[in-house]
């Protein structure tokens, strides 16, 4: 995420929100099978709007790319 923000292609504040989501997958990962399966789609459902935040900065990015 450093070198998105770095770039300018996504916001510090977004960044920050997808570090975010990043923690919570490692904590995902390595729970090894004791993953809480309400906690997880409770935290997913909340955190969607960043995955569509994301998907809107990159596709602003590449538009503006190609005006240059």
């Amino acid at each position: 995420m450093n070198n998105l923000v770095k770039n300018a292609v996504i916001s510090e504040r977004l960044g920050d929100r997808l570090k975010d989501m990043i923690g919570f997958r490692n904590l995902l990962v390595y729970q090894h099978g004791t993953i809480d399966d309400r906690r997880a789609f409770i935290h997913l459902s909340n955190e969607r709007k960043d995955f569509f935040a994301f998907i809107a900065a990159i596709n602003e990015f590449i538009k503006e790319d190609k005006k240059e």
